[in-house]
């Protein structure tokens, strides 16, 4: 089971749904990374990703 990392940054002129990828390893590790124009936002990609994927771990970047 892969252990799974949400990574948020924060820059005024971002897209959630468009600045975003996943990087995978084969068997340890799943890093989904957003940057989110505001908290607002940092923290309904949080909730959302958190439900859907699993999330372990959350590092945000102001």
């Amino acid at each position: 089971m892969a252990f799974k990392v949400l990574f948020l940054a924060h820059a005024p002129d971002a897209e959630a749904q468009k600045h975003r990828c996943v990087i995978e390893t084969p068997k340890y590790y799943k890093l989904f990374v957003v940057v989110v124009k505001d908290q607002e936002q940092a923290i309904e990609v949080c909730k959302k990703v958190v439900k859907e994927e699993g999330i372990q771990s959350i590092l945000l970047c102001p």
